[in-house]
């Protein structure tokens, strides 16, 4: 109509400079350099029927520290508790961070991995690759926008907590090096990653 065409808007959100600030001295804080490949994990969601277990993104950042890649475990003020097991592992956590702090430690991460949850939307209008452990992909699903392929679902009709950890792992090694990040090209899966 009018000549004109429809496009697919792309969400852009720029991290406000202070809040990026604050999000790289929580990098330094934890021993992380910037400038490094880093993982961030997403565990939770509002739901806990969309989380994926945590033992199994532990097996991850265990996978991820292996391939010399830096890890750090996000969440909300109510998952500070919940990620205990994360910090006793050794691993960076920073969640209560404010939503902005947040969004600047998706931006300074190279990669977000995490369920359906709002968070992983906002690390992708930074910028950012993602990976969304999601329970499917139908009509109206939330996945990334203009991604399908960057959620990972479980066989049908079973739960999140179906996805195995060697598919999860294999997509964080194939958007490594697709984004050229040579810590991964010569890591195999060799880590065993199921819950024990």
């Amino acid at each position: 109509a009018g000549g004109l065409r429809p496009a697919l808007a792309t969400p852009q959100f720029v991290v406000p400079e202070p809040a990026l600030r604050l999000a790289n001295q929580l990098f330094l804080e934890n021993n992380l350099n910037p400038d490094r490949p880093t993982i961030l994990f997403q565990p939770f969601t509002s739901t806990p029927s969309k989380d994926w277990p945590l033992d199994l993104y532990l097996g991850l950042a265990h996978a991820a520290r292996h391939s010399q890649l830096q890890v750090i475990f996000g969440g909300g003020p109510s998952d500070v508790h919940r990620l205990e097991p994360v910090r006793r592992a050794g691993f960076a956590v920073v969640a209560g961070a404010p939503l902005l702090v947040s969004a600047g430690l998706a931006r300074l991460s190279t990669l977000t991995v995490g369920g359906d949850t709002g968070f992983l939307h906002l690390a992708v209008a930074v910028g950012q690759r993602v990976i969304m452990l999601m329970g499917h992909k139908h009509p109206g699903s939330c996945y990334p926008l203009g991604h399908p392929e960057w959620a990972i679902i479980p066989p049908a009709g079973s739960p999140v907590a179906a996805i195995l950890a060697p598919v999860v792992w294999q997509a964080c090694q194939d958007v490594l090096v697709e984004l050229t990040i040579p810590a991964l090209a010569e890591a195999p899966l060799s880590l065993d990653l199921e819950p024990a």
